[in-house]
């Protein structure tokens, strides 16, 4: 504590002082016995301006250190911030190793990467402080050797500095990069070290969090059993839809149900359902026209959003090459299955699509559809609503006396 040390100085200068007194008021007195102490004490105090001097200036450079030590820390707690709340990629890159500069007084600082195997040629990332000569930028054999080393080391400078100091940053997917320093002056200090090792581990919990995020965001977004985006996904796109100024574009949905599908579950197992699911979404893929976006929208339904249709007869087209998808069997478990499906579409707006309208009218017209023999594709039409309502209505009530009369059966 410099505060402390100070005071026994102080302390020590005020004994000395008293007893420098004690000795002169002998001489004075005739106590030639003191002379030899007055003869110390006048060397004492000869020397004393040298060794103050000597002594503050051990301070100062305790004092500076202090203070590159407060400010590395301050750049540290920034450093956490922006591990926190900045997308990993070049803006954070950047931004750290300009921090990584700054605390370590360095000329130059970079995230680097290995662009080739055991780290011949090493691209980077992010940089600060002096330009980079990015043709000299080939590790010798130590950097290659002592890269995956824990913590900060001391390396060879890639550029011909005095000193260098390099970082392992574990990126994630097996992507490594180091986090790299190198000056033309002293060597770096052991504090200077462990703050790079401190910034290099922050770097990697920003990539860690950035990485879960990223999976959360693609299962958020995706259906893991096809691949295809999910319904969630599809129904925030369709909100996102506003038509272009000027212009009435048609946008179609197109609503597929692979008929008896539950059937393939329960007597061949969800493996098998499984796998068929998976080919369906791969060939219904394949049949959609390009700027098409489709989505599994149900447990065994499919839905395709098109924009820019000319009228019914472009959906029709599209929802007939998607049933000609199952015309060919499909392979799973060894299994040969052949499959049907019933198809049900409808147009209309921008707003009619992004408020759901548009789906709501293809589910209504996919329910037509399935009500008819075999595959069929039904375009939805304002009597479809009428006929679905009593249907259910017809459905309910048979269900009503069915249970009337097995009261009374018993």
């Amino acid at each position: 504590d410099v505060t402390a040390a100070f005071r026994g100085l102080n302390e020590t200068i005020d004994l000395m002082s008293a007893e420098s007194a004690r000795v002169l008021a002998a001489v004075q007195a005739g106590d030639k016995s003191a002379r030899a102490d007055e003869s110390a004490f006048t060397g004492f105090w000869a020397a004393m301006p040298e060794g103050l001097n000597r002594i503050l200036d051990e301070f100062g450079a305790l004092d500076a250190q202090l203070e590159s030590e407060v400010r590395r820390q301050r750049l540290l707690a920034e450093a956490s911030v922006l591990a926190l709340d900045v997308e990993s990629g070049p803006a954070l890159y950047s931004r750290l190793t300009a921090l990584v500069c700054d605390g370590l007084n360095a000329e130059r600082a970079a995230l680097l990467s290995a662009t080739e195997p055991g780290g011949a040629r090493v691209e980077v990332l992010g940089a600060a402080g002096r330009d980079w000569p990015l043709d000299a930028l080939s590790p010798d054999e130590r950097w290659q050797e002592r890269a995956y080393a824990p913590g900060a080391v001391s390396v060879a400078s890639l550029t011909g500095c005095d000193e260098a100091v390099l970082a392992h940053v574990h990126m994630g997917d097996g992507f490594d990069a180091y986090l790299y320093a190198e000056r033309d002056r002293a060597a770096f200090s052991r504090e200077e070290i462990a703050f790079l090792s401190t910034a290099a581990g922050l770097l990697a919990h920003a990539e860690a969090r950035t990485g879960a995020e990223e999976r959360l965001r693609r299962q958020s977004i995706k259906d893991e059993m096809t691949g295809l985006p999910n319904r969630a996904f599809f129904e925030e796109y369709l909100r996102q839809l506003e038509p272009l100024p000027g212009e009435r574009p048609l946008h179609a949905i197109i609503l597929l149900d692979i008929d008896r599908f539950q059937q393939v579950n329960e007597t061949l197992g969800y493996t098998v359902g499984d796998e068929l699911l998976r080919e369906a979404a791969r060939r219904l893929s394949e049949a959609i026209p390009r700027g098409a976006l489709i989505a599994r929208h149900g447990s065994d339904e499919f839905i395709v959003h098109v924009d820019g249709v000319a009228g019914s007869s472009e959906p029709r087209r599209i929802a007939t090459a998607l049933i000609a998808c199952f015309e060919e069997s499909i392979w799973a478990d060894g299994n040969s299955i052949r499959l049907a499906a019933s198809v049900g579409f409808a147009e209309g707006s921008p707003l009619d699509a992004a408020s759901g309208r548009l789906t709501s009218n293809a589910d209504t017209a996919l329910r037509h559809a399935k009500g008819q023999p075999g595959s069929a594709v039904e375009r939805f039409q304002l009597g479809h609503h009428a006929e679905v309502v009593r249907r259910s209505w017809l459905e309910g009530a048979l269900w009503e006396h069915v249970n009337s009369a097995a009261m009374d059966v018993q």
